[in-house]
């Protein structure tokens, strides 16, 4: 009974250690799930994490789901926010929430959050609001304290007031530009700058970046820049772009659920690059299509209104010159030319300029085009030029005034988007001689857009003889030349009459060309040796190789030297070689081995 009684204890302990093992795991289980649907726009909820205030425990996966009534929208703001940090890669993988406009995880996310910035104000753009918060197994918290409001359908939140000397914008007009600070030069790091675009209409907005070069990342954890759809930071997240491979923005980014986007630009401690430049319009405008970004010959462009183009060349001008032989007085336009890189710059090449002289100093009044160079360039009358900017945008503008233009042809001019390479270009581009790089669609056109006509000049177009030719020749003597010299030496040498030696007696042996003598003429036969005569070999006993080896003895005789007559040693002129040795011969090859 006593044994019994220590096995049941030991048993017992054995349980107890194994469950407080198991303990931790268990937990992997715990969920929680609620569903809330509010009837009123009075009526407040109050969502918390698990255990709040106190910490919430690990491996929880937790969602809430929120339902307003028909023609209302959903407010949630984060009273308390403590979760455990994000990686060291700025990314929330340890302990998160995550807000989506819609029933479930599947509809858009709004964001995910970590570490102690709680979310911004968040508005849902339909009936159904859905949060889900998740952590793993360490590292616990206080957690997070909600409350969730139904608003009307045409509720805005007010803008927040920024602090002083913060990077903030706002934007209205049908169109506009904004860059990152800086530009063209890098941004400074550690800066979160907020833009807020409003079109004057109730159309969508319009944007799209101009130049776009952010420190490269996987999912845009370091510098970034964020679109969202509407005008405050809890807006439905359109898109976060950065650097490199497949992080770029679209060539468009349009709102869906009104006339605003915000959009936040963050940098990190480390890594500056240029930044961005964008621009934005009314989108029942849009953008006009000559602003493509493509490389493909343009055609003529009047200039009405205003014309923001991407394009990498074009040609403008004042009017319709096939229909109408000037200008019409009382005219306004604008073109702004914008590159999308950053080392870009705008060559502006005025081939025809007319207008109708003013009363005063030019710019002041009457007809004339402003170029934004700098400084500013003002051209009247005949007034023309090339122009070339010191950065990758450039806008002209071009003003008649009420008088009569007295057939005045007005402008035209064409532009050219370059950079410079002394090393090459790109694919697609043309290297000019002064080292510019423009669009290869651009050579042989007739028209000079490299400043030094080096795109028309006939090698260029292929005419002529190419200096590249004359480089390939060179290059070919060079390596070339001293391999045919060595052939052609060999060739010669192999040529050449047999050599012809004289022996001792002074007579002529040639050594070439000619078929040695037979055998029997250079050496006599071998002479018939009889048993009888003591270098012949004795005969072989039968019992040889029955014998013993160690009785085995053979006795070889001398060998025989075979002596050549006296004709075969004239013939090879070796007698008076001889003679001086004393008659002595060497032995012949493979005398006196066996």
């Amino acid at each position: 009974m006593q044994r019994f009684m220590e096995k049941a204890r030991l048993i017992l302990w054995v349980l107890t250690i194994v469950v407080s093992l198991w303990k931790p795991t268990l937990q992997d289980e715990i969920l929680c799930e609620e569903t809330y649907e509010l009837e009123s726009t009075l009526e407040t909820v109050i969502v918390t994490s698990p255990q709040y205030p106190s910490e919430y425990p690990p491996r929880t996966t937790c969602s809430f789901s929120f339902k307003a009534k028909s023609y209302h929208r959903l407010r949630i703001i984060f009273d308390v926010f403590e979760l455990e940090r994000a990686n060291n890669y700025g990314s929330c993988s340890y302990d998160y929430i995550e807000l989506h406009d819609g029933v479930s995880a599947d509809a858009p996310s709004f964001g995910v959050w970590c570490g102690q910035i709680a979310p911004p104000i968040i508005i849902s753009t339909r009936t159904r609001l859905f949060l889900s918060f998740l952590t793993d197994g360490s590292i616990q918290e206080v957690g997070f304290s909600a409350t969730v409001t139904m608003v009307n359908s045409s509720y805005v939140e007010n803008v927040a007031t920024p602090d002083p000397g913060a990077c903030y914008q706002l934007l209205d007009g049908q169109t506009g530009f904004f860059t990152s600070p800086g530009f063209p030069d890098n941004y400074e790091n550690n800066i979160d700058c907020v833009y807020i675009i409003t079109v004057d209409s109730d159309n969508n907005v319009q944007l799209r970046f101009l130049s776009f070069d952010l420190e490269p990342s996987v999912n845009c954890v370091y510098d970034f820049i964020e679109v969202k759809d509407g005008s405050s930071q809890g807006s439905l997240v359109l898109g976060r772009y950065c650097g490199g491979s497949g992080n770029h923005p679209p060539d468009i980014i349009e709102s869906t659920t009104g006339s605003s986007l915000y959009v936040h630009f963050h940098s990190d401690y480390s890594q500056r690059y240029t930044g961005f430049k964008a621009e934005y319009i009314d989108a029942s405008i849009g953008f006009p299509s000559v602003g493509s970004g493509t490389t493909e010959l343009q055609n003529v462009v009047v200039c009405e209104g205003t014309i923001i183009t991407t394009s990498k060349h074009g040609m403008f001008t004042s009017h319709d010159q096939e229909l109408y032989d000037t200008y019409p007085p009382n005219k306004e336009c604008t073109i702004i030319i914008s590159g999308d890189r950053p080392d870009e710059q705008v060559y502006i090449n005025f081939f025809q300029n007319d207008l109708s002289p003013p009363n005063e100093g030019c710019g002041n009044e009457g007809d004339f085009l402003e170029i934004s160079t700098n400084p500013v360039t003002w051209l009247c009358e005949r007034d023309r030029g090339h122009y070339t900017t010191s950065s990758n945008h450039v806008t002209v503008k071009f003003n008649s005034d009420e008088n009569g233009n007295n057939n005045h042809q007005g402008f035209k001019f064409t532009y050219v988007l370059f950079y410079e390479d002394p090393y090459g270009c790109d694919e697609g581009y043309f290297m000019c001689s002064n080292e510019r790089c423009i669009a290869e669609e651009l050579v042989c056109d007739g028209l000079n857009h490299c400043d030094d006509n080096s795109d028309e000049e006939p090698h260029a177009c292929g005419e002529g003889f190419s200096a590249v030719w004359v480089i390939v020749i060179v290059i070919l003597v060079i390596f070339l030349g001293p391999c045919c010299f060595c052939i052609c030496i060999c060739i010669n040498v192999t040529t050449q009459k047999p050599k012809r030696n004289q022996n001792s007696n002074g007579n002529t042996v040639v050594f070439a060309n000619i078929d040695p003598p037979p055998y029997s003429a250079r050496m006599p036969p071998p002479p018939t040796i009889s048993a009888s005569q003591n270098h012949a070999y004795p005969p072989v006993p039968s019992n040889l190789y029955n014998q013993p080896q160690s009785n085995l003895t053979i006795n070889l005789p001398p060998p025989v030297v075979r002596t050549p007559d006296q004709t075969t040693i004239s013939a090879l002129g070796l007698g008076d070689r001889r003679q001086e040795r004393n008659n002595i011969l060497p032995p012949l090859k493979g005398a006196g081995k066996f």
